[in-house]
């Protein structure tokens, strides 16, 4: 062992410290680890695997002067057999703390190491050659994570350099040089001064300013009373009652409506109506009025003496019945024309060629008669039988839309579920419809009649 150099080294901690002190106390930090570590092959030792402890002071913010040892077994290929020896090697370094972050510093070290293979003896001849102690230099790099102001993890790669004489080359002469590696994970704590600075606490609230000093007590003045608030206009509210927004209308409808206005009350007559497909329809509180064929949104507007407006608005679809086609145009219970039918169609066929600028809707209806489900889809086959027929003689599709209702739309109405009027007074209900609509498309409900 080379006590000089060691000896140096420590002679400079004292130094270290002294100086350190002068500008703040010192930071105290201890931890234990654990250590793999890689022995050089010149050593004829097997790789070690140990755990430690380390004590440093920090003589400055960011540098320590740190002590560590660990402790170890390892195997020895000595030239009379494999050995069991002890490897307790202690170092002092110095460590720099570099900030890479609020809570990540990375280390970087250097300093001595004295290396001890206990039992690290073998005989010759009768001459023992012994290799126990050997001096290094040591350096090491890696991160320490603060966990809070007082416990971190470190992870750290040691290296050590042995320029001292082993058993490298003669089983008796002691000659040549070694460097291991390691990897050195642990954990540590500060014992005195923090891991790292949390945020500054808050400054203290600026004194309390002093009490003015008292006034003299002033009567008390009554305020003049507030005004009565002049009362705001509000506008009149509409309200449209028939038709029902969504219906399908067809030749002339009555349309009612109301205005009511908060400070003149009832001011229905200053109503007027529009259309959007036709214009001005007509004024006041109820009138009758055929529109176009297709889909209108009305609009009524109501006026009251200061000149503001209330507005209600409704969308109805506006239809023309061009033909009825009644049960004597089908097959009994079925979806086949008979000739009536085909005659019936035809005309209709003619109207269409004649008037270009029609489109219809085919709608088919059923009487309350047997199941729901049923009458749905015969009411539905008998409008697809009418449009076939219709396009088949010439007739563009895009003229033309169907629906069927099956026992929704009843003419004379009846228990649905238990008809009590005989089947022949439901003639009326048996039926296919083929109305105009313009752009207004299939009823969405049972037509306004």
């Amino acid at each position: 062992m080379r006590k000089g150099s060691l000896v140096a080294f420590l002679g400079l901690i004292p130094t270290l410290a002294f100086s350190a002190h002068a500008q703040k106390p010192l930071a105290v930090e201890g931890g234990v680890f654990g250590q793999f570590t890689k022995m050089d092959d010149e050593l004829s030792l097997d790789d070690v695997l140990s755990i430690g402890a380390r004590l440093g002071i920090y003589v400055l913010p960011r540098l320590s002067v740190e002590l560590d040892g660990h402790f170890g077994k390892t195997d020895w290929a000595a030239p009379g057999g494999v050995k069991s020896i002890t490897y307790t090697p202690w170092s002092v370094k110095a460590v720099y703390a570099l900030p890479l972050g609020e809570r990540m510093r990375l280390l970087l070290g250097m300093g001595y190491q004295q290396n001890v293979y206990k039992n690290r003896i073998q005989e010759t001849a009768g001459f023992v050659a012994g290799n126990e102690y050997e001096d290094a230099v040591t350096a090491l790099v890696g991160l320490k994570l603060c966990l809070n102001e007082k416990w971190s993890l470190r992870g750290e790669l040691p290296i050590d350099y042995n320029p001292s004489p082993n058993f490298n080359g003669s089983s008796v002469t002691l000659d040549g040089e070694s460097t291991n590696w390691g990897i050195r994970i642990g954990i540590s704590r500060m014992f005195r001064g923090g891991c790292y600075e949390g945020p500054p606490s808050p400054p203290p609230p600026p004194p309390a300013a002093a009490a003015p000093p008292a006034q003299p007590i002033q009567p008390i003045q009554t305020p003049p009373p507030t005004p009565a608030p002049v009362p705001v206009n509000a506008a009149p509210v509409a309200s449209i009652t028939s038709p029902a927004s969504g219906a399908s209308i067809s030749g002339a409808f009555t349309f009612t409506g109301s205005c009511n206005d908060p400070e003149q009350g009832n001011i229905s007559n200053s109503a007027r109506w529009r259309s959007s497909r036709d214009g001005e329809i007509g004024t006041g509180a109820s009138f009758s009025r055929a529109l176009s064929t297709g889909a209108h949104t009305i609009t009524m507007t109501c006026t009251d003496a200061p000149g503001l407006t209330g507005t209600a608005t409704i969308n109805v679809t506006s239809a023309e019945l061009l033909f009825r086609l009644m049960e004597v145009s089908f097959e009994f219970n079925q979806a086949t024309l008979t000739q009536a039918g085909r005659d019936t169609l035809n005309a209709v066929i003619s109207t269409l060629q004649s008037r270009s600028d029609l489109r219809v809707a085919v709608e088919g209806h059923t009487d309350p008669y047997g199941r729901a489900e049923y009458n749905q889809g015969l009411s539905e086959r008998r409008a697809r039988t009418v449009v076939a027929y219709l396009t088949g003689g010439g007739i563009a599709s895009n003229r033309i839309v169907d629906k069927g209702f099956g026992e929704q739309c009843l003419v004379l109405e009846d228990d649905h579920n238990i008809p009590k009027l005989p089947k022949d007074q439901h003639r009326v209900n048996r039926r296919v419809e083929i109305w105009s609509v313009g752009d207004g498309g299939a009823a969405a409900a049972c037509r306004v009649r």
